[in-house]
């Protein structure tokens, strides 16, 4: 679990802005609200680079016309204050679930966790599996939620412990932390190449460093790669391959 991870799940790394905003305005005219952290996992960028395309798509007059409600929801749903409405307030809540839990999944998955080692006094109330545990709570709100958002008492308690319970082993595991190192060498060496060579990004990006400056575009164009990508690229860019002598 190293920041590439965090950028998110490739969706097609070289997508031009221009097409996702697109589709951020279609989704906007059927849903009628947006969630910045979804979004920023769907398309593989960064939740400003979101934040960027809803305010350009205003201020192009593209008939977004985000309600106050809209934006309250944005600005409230990572950390601080809770949401003004019910319905920022369970997307915050239906995150938090999913994140613990895809987490989880992720740190058994690199070998950075035991699944035996969760709390057992959290799984004998959540479940053993990721879809139990999230079952579970998605369950519990709905039996405590009458008229606003709520959660029983027993199966908050038991998620927050298993919060803690990744703060205190996986998140800071020594391991990960040594992976993290490497990603920033990765990262910063694809920067600098990009910074001076811009003209091996896509055509959108291009245009974007004219526009914006070669930083803006050369930033979003990193975040818009996956794990599996930035990893393939950086090999192709930096690392020898070895010579096949039929």
């Amino acid at each position: 679990m190293w920041n590439l991870h965090n950028i998110g799940k490739l969706r097609g790394s070289d997508m031009l802005a221009i097409e996702r905003k697109n589709e951020i305005l279609d989704k906007l005219r059927a849903e009628q609200r947006v969630l910045v952290s979804d979004l920023a996992e769907y398309y593989n960028v960064t939740e400003e680079t979101i934040r960027r395309d809803l305010d350009k798509l205003e201020k192009e007059g593209r008939g977004l016309n985000l309600s106050w409600e809209v934006r309250n929801g944005i600005v409230t749903h990572t950390k601080g204050t809770w949401a003004a409405t019910p319905e920022g307030r369970i997307v915050r809540m239906a995150d938090q679930i999913a994140y613990v839990n895809h987490d989880i999944e992720d740190a058994v998955r690199a070998g950075v966790l035991d699944p035996a080692t969760l709390p057992k006094d959290c799984t004998a109330v959540l479940g053993q599996t990721k879809s139990a545990r999230i079952t579970t709570m998605i369950n519990s709100i709905l039996a405590h939620s009458d008229g606003d958002v709520g959660v029983g008492a027993e199966e908050n308690e038991a998620f927050l412990a298993l919060r803690d319970f990744m703060y205190a082993t996986v998140y800071v595991d020594k391991n990960a932390k040594r992976e993290e190192q490497k990603v920033d060498k990765v990262i910063g060496e694809l920067y600098d190449y990009y910074l001076n060579h811009v003209d091996r990004m896509s055509n959108f990006y291009i245009q974007l460093a004219y526009q914006e400056g070669r930083e803006r575009a050369v930033t979003d164009y990193i975040s818009g790669m996956s794990d599996e990508f930035a990893i393939r690229t950086f090999e192709e860019l930096f690392v020898p391959r070895k010579w096949h002598v039929l």
